[in-house]
């Protein structure tokens, strides 16, 4: 699963607090732009009924903190097993392949994914991203 910000439910944004508030209309808001993005979740379901969270030891966990967008399996190169796309706003997207032990792999950089033909980062929000 991918997340876009971290919000802190007990520092909302204030009349009072301007260092990271929007205004809109006159009325403080969050603003994704000076916020801190989210690390991604993997669950694993362990067949009875209950999840675990694996997605440090997956290697999928986003440790730098991009915007995520979304995320999609698919079996990208035929190996007959699940591959992660996660595509990220403004920043590089991920392409975890999928290693067939619990882990991943990323190779969207190898793959031409994470970045657009240019080389630029690029978002994926509204069609404008390689996806």
């Amino acid at each position: 699963m991918s997340r876009y910000v971290h919000t802190d439910l007990d520092h909302l944004p204030t009349a009072e607090n301007h260092s990271k508030n929007f205004f809109h209309k006159g009325l403080p808001v969050e603003n994704p732009w000076t916020m801190d993005g989210e690390t991604d979740f993997l669950f694993h379901n362990r067949g009875d009924g209950t999840f675990e969270e694996v997605s440090k030891k997956a290697g999928v966990d986003d440790a730098g903190r991009r915007f995520g967008l979304g995320a999609v399996w698919g079996d990208y190169d035929n190996q007959g097993w699940p591959s992660l796309l996660v595509a990220n706003d403004n920043g590089p997207n991920f392409l975890y392949h999928n290693n067939r032990d619990g882990t991943f792999e990323d190779r969207a950089m190898l793959s031409g994914v994470a970045l657009g033909p240019e080389g630029h980062e690029e978002g994926n929000m509204g069609g404008h991203g390689r996806f």
